[in-house]
């Protein structure tokens, strides 16, 4: 519901009942444009929330707004995975879930998520922003081919990565790259010889919770 709205309605649960004034009902809930007053007015009468006598000129609240229920889904959550050089990592050491909202992740199916440590991919381009230190990284493990340029969550000698991955095919590499402010990340180089896999590709960033006191 849009918030002018939820302004009426507790404007009209304090008053009981209101002459159809657009502008004192505008004054009041601090809009200026009598048409814009007048188009919320209209919403919520057609939805059932007030009732306007338009003999009488008044108005009043005929129900409450009613709160639509949150759903969540669990996402499996193991531990940390560095933007930098590689954290130790377990794919089989879970370590709870994290919990979020449908709205945020639809479907959970092969979902993990991890949390990032460093700023070695602050200019990454996801959805959901940038990788910083702190943040959640939601990742798919049914995706464990990524194409060229994708970002994913990889394992080094048994230590977890967060990069771009680009194929080098002429010369056989896999190329872990860092997107950051900091230009004095490297390319990561990995050959055929090196302990190397792809846990997933990564499908979205949830931003480390910002708290005030």
């Amino acid at each position: 519901m849009h918030e002018t709205q939820k302004k009426i309605l507790a404007l009209l649960e304090s008053k009981g009942q209101m002459f159809l004034k657009y502008a004192e009902i505008g004054r009041q809930v601090n809009v200026k444009n009598i048409q814009t007053v007048k188009y919320h007015l209209s919403q919520l009468e057609k939805r059932g929330y007030i009732a306007i006598d338009y003999t009488k000129k008044l108005i009043k609240k005929t129900k409450d707004e009613v709160a639509k229920p949150i759903n969540f889904s669990k996402i499996p959550f193991y531990g940390t995975a560095n933007c930098g050089s590689a954290l130790a990592y377990a794919e089989d050491l879970e370590q709870g879930y994290l919990k979020v909202s449908n709205s945020i992740i639809s479907d959970p199916a092969g979902l993990i998520a991890v949390q990032a440590v460093g700023n070695s991919m602050n200019q990454a381009r996801i959805s959901g922003g940038p990788i910083e230190d702190g943040d959640f990284i939601v990742v798919d493990t049914k995706k464990k081919s990524p194409n060229n340029a994708d970002y994913v969550l990889s394992v080094i000698d048994d230590g977890a990565n967060i990069k771009r991955i680009y194929f080098d095919d002429k010369n056989e590499y896999v190329v872990l790259r860092s997107e950051s402010t900091d230009d004095t990340f490297r390319d990561i180089i990995i050959d055929a010889n090196d302990s190397y896999s792809v846990v997933g590709t990564i499908r979205a960033v949830i931003k480390k919770p910002q708290i005030t006191e």
